[in-house]
């Protein structure tokens, strides 16, 4: 509400007052005999420059704010009414391809996956069409596999891998892998070099050589084809390969990288999924991740927290990770760390995530420490 009203004034004054600055200097600059255009010209440059120089920090508070009302929503999904599920269910329709991955997103959030039709693998949009397969993977649907083998002639590089590797994650085939082993699709080869090994197709040693083929290329697709095929996959190869791909020199593959250290929940990758809260590329998948990693990933954190000398940025993302842990391992770690803090940055967000902590499970922090 301060805000609301301190914005209305705040809008007010500027407004005119910008008016009024510009007036006056127009009228200094017709006074002065100076070329009335280069001063527009040169007023121009400096809003460019006011404006490109704004626009980091005003996409960080921008990120900042919309991940912390993702935190407050995350613990109580309220249940979904009929009504509700009727309009996402008609948002798969919608031309407009953000909307339908929004809708399978929270449909699979609310553990709807059922729900969304078979048929959506028919969406003009690849995204679209790559999200429901792993979807509906990762949901064991197998209504699926008809129609995503019609689509495998015709699909490019990430339909066609995702088609593979959601097929074997819901009704293993050897013999399907054996057919797609030397697939036209890169991606696909990559992604059967690594499952083809869980499956018998491979042998372990024709395997590595394969991946570390791929790995060599040049091709982005392969390797994330790589990263996404180790979520699914439990070969002795998987983390090796994702330490490797973490470190990859494209976002979008350490990204998927990380996302597959989900499915494994292994204490030796927190070490990078830390690393990873130093980089906006990776921030937001690595706190996905780390969340559900919960006490696994305590101790690394402690040493952290522990060490002054740590990056400052990334002591800062910690406290909303220890927000979301269990009441009694959390909140003697917030309120130690309260007590001796000289870091500003840290201390509100221990605060903050007392907060959470006690909104959450009830439980009060100690409230001579606060």
């Amino acid at each position: 509400r301060v805000r609301v009203q301190v914005k209305g004034v705040i809008d007010a004054f500027g407004h005119r007052g910008g008016q009024a600055i510009a007036s006056v200097a127009v009228l200094l600059a017709i006074y002065l005999g100076w070329p009335v255009p280069w001063l527009f010209l040169a007023v121009a440059l400096l809003l460019l420059v006011m404006v490109v120089s704004l626009r980091g920090p005003y996409l960080d508070v921008f990120r900042s704010t919309l991940e912390e009302l993702m935190i407050d929503v995350r613990p109580g999904l309220t249940a979904l009414d009929v009504g509700s599920l009727e309009t996402l269910v008609a948002t798969l329709n919608s031309p407009d391809d953000d909307e339908v991955l929004a809708a399978l997103a929270v449909l699979e959030r609310h553990e709807k996956a059922h729900l969304v039709p078979a048929l959506v693998l028919y969406h003009p949009s690849d995204e679209v069409v790559a999200t429901a397969l792993e979807m509906f993977a990762r949901s064991g649907r197998e209504d699926f596999v008809p129609i995503a083998e019609r689509l495998l002639g015709q699909a490019n590089p990430e339909v066609h891998s995702a088609i593979v590797r959601a097929r074997t994650h819901v009704a293993p085939d050897a013999e399907f892998l054996q057919r797609h082993l030397d697939s036209f699709c890169i991606a696909t080869r990559a992604t059967i070099a690594l499952l083809g090994l869980d499956h018998g197709v491979l042998t372990a040693e024709d395997a590595q050589g394969r991946i570390k083929g791929f790995l060599r290329s040049e091709d982005v697709q392969a390797r994330l084809a790589l990263a996404r095929a180790a979520g699914m996959s439990h070969s002795s190869l998987v983390p090796d390969l994702l330490r490797r791909l973490a470190r990859d020199p494209v976002p979008l593959v350490r990204r998927e990288a990380l996302r597959s250290m989900d499915g494994h929940h292994d204490a030796t990758y927190v070490p990078l999924l830390l690393q990873a809260l130093l980089h906006t590329e990776t921030r937001d998948v690595a706190l996905e991740v780390l969340d559900r990693y919960e006490d696994l990933a305590l101790p690394d954190m402690k040493r952290i927290l522990d060490d002054p000398l740590a990056p400052g940025p990334l002591r800062w993302e910690l406290p909303r990770l220890l927000a979301d842990m269990p009441p009694d391992h959390a909140l003697p770690v917030l309120e130690k760390h309260l007590v001796a803090q000289q870091d500003g940055v840290l201390e509100y967000a221990i605060l903050r995530a007392m907060e959470r902590l006690h909104v959450r499970t009830g439980v009060r922090p100690d409230r001579h420490m606060i």
